[in-house]
């Protein structure tokens, strides 16, 4: 991948000492975790809203039930 700077915005860089390759490959990184978790954020919200409620007595049954076990 390429991008393409303004000339003065070039010589800043060069007078940093900063690896900008690594630095971009890690701001990449960190946008495609964002956006995986917003997209998964996304699809939880749509299951929650197609999921019936389930009774309290009913969890509180399904627990009970589990310990017996």
């Amino acid at each position: 991948m390429t991008i393409k700077v303004p000339k003065e915005l070039k010589e800043e860089m060069r007078r940093l000492k900063i690896n900008w390759s690594e630095h971009l490959r890690q701001a990449i990184l960190r946008r495609l975790r964002e956006e995986e978790m917003r997209l998964a954020s996304e699809e939880l919200d749509e299951v929650r809203a197609r999921a019936k409620p389930t009774p309290t007595d009913e969890v509180v049954a399904w627990i009970r039930e589990d310990r017996g076990r």
